[in-house]
């Protein structure tokens, strides 16, 4: 009798362990499924990614695998790394392709940078404006959270003091960040903008509006807007003498005309703190949903890239970069998520 009842016990433990075993496995085998099925979670991006595929000459994408798996990458959320981590991969050209964007753009000659492929182009311009080249420890917001609103270094070195002259060209009816560098600082602010329907006036916060811009030229544009350098801007408002702590340019593709005027006149050289959104492809200065292939020039590329080595040979250090996501588009070369609207933020170090 003891040994039946042993036997039916040690028989009902190994079909408890069997059934044990079977619902893990159970358990596995579902989950794997739903974990496989959330892996192939259709990605929308995906959608654009095809039709630009589909329509760019020469690029094919296979219509038998819509998944994209390789279309999953994503860049990091900012780059707050070392310059030196960050690398760029350059194809054909093995002696700098192990070198960071700073170190692989500097080390280039004009000419070398002009016979980039249009490829190597768009990997080196769209590296190098999310490099971080110095290290702020006190970042500061002025003016609104959302667009409007611009980062400034407020390490001791470069914090705006008293009697600190602030220049901002492009306000587009928002005033947040003028307001808040005069009222924080105690700064002397002008505010140019042609496009507004407002007159010269001196606002609450003492900030001075003009309704004027910055162009490569004095006079005026064919929509009768007043424009002046920032030279001859400068000697009209009793600044010569004066540097900048601050300048400002968010102009919608005029930077590519002022950018060069502004530095063959040398008219950076008094600039504590340099704030410029760059408009990379030709009209992304205006919104156009319908616009999907936002991939700047080569002409630009070679410009922007020439820009920058030259404003860094200033001593011009990017210390905060964001992308305008109004500008976002996928790239035709590696068809990855880019943004051809980028807000550099720089001090000048040397």
């Amino acid at each position: 009798m003891r040994v039946r009842l042993k036997t039916k016990a040690i028989t009902v433990y190994l079909c408890t362990v069997a059934l044990t075993s079977a619902c893990v496995l159970l358990i596995i085998h579902f989950n794997g499924r739903d974990i496989e099925s959330k892996s192939r979670s259709f990605d929308h991006m995906a959608v654009d990614r095809v039709m630009l595929a589909h329509e760019q000459k020469g690029l094919w994408v296979p219509e038998d695998k819509p998944a994209l798996v390789n279309f999953m990458e994503k860049e990091p959320a900012h780059p707050r790394q070392e310059d030196s981590v960050k690398k760029a991969k350059i194809s054909h050209l093995p002696d700098v392709k192990d070198l960071s964007p700073t170190e692989q753009l500097t080390s280039l000659s004009r000419a070398r940078v002009a016979n980039l492929s249009y490829a190597d182009l768009s990997e080196l311009y769209h590296s190098y404006v999310m490099t971080i080249q110095y290290e702020c420890h006190n970042i500061v917001r002025l003016g609104r959270v959302t667009d409007g609103g611009w980062e400034i270094c407020g390490d001791e070195m470069f914090v705006p003091k008293s009697k600190c002259l602030v220049y901002s060209f492009g306000v587009g009816d928002d005033f947040s960040f003028d307001d808040a560098a005069a009222r924080n600082y105690k700064c002397e602010v002008h505010s140019f903008d042609p496009s507004m329907k407002q007159s010269d006036h001196v606002r609450e916060s003492t900030v001075h509006f003009h309704k004027k811009g910055l162009a490569d030229f004095n006079g005026e544009t064919n929509s009768g807007w007043k424009v002046g350098t920032l030279e001859s801007i400068k000697h009209e408002l009793g600044h010569q003498e004066r540097p900048l702590a601050i300048l400002k340019i968010d102009i919608e593709e005029w930077e590519w005309q002022v950018l060069p005027e502004i530095l063959s006149t040398q008219s950076l050289s008094d600039v504590k703190q340099f704030l410029i959104e760059l408009h990379a492809c030709e009209t992304c200065s205006v919104f156009n949903p319908q616009l999907i292939d936002k991939e700047p020039t080569k002409e630009r590329y070679i410009k922007a890239l020439n820009l920058f080595k030259s404003l860094y040979h200033l001593g011009f250090r990017i210390f905060w970069s964001h992308k305008n996501n109004a500008c976002k588009y996928v790239s035709r070369f590696g068809l990855k998520e880019r943004s051809a609207c980028h807000e550099l933020h720089m001090v000048r170090v040397s």
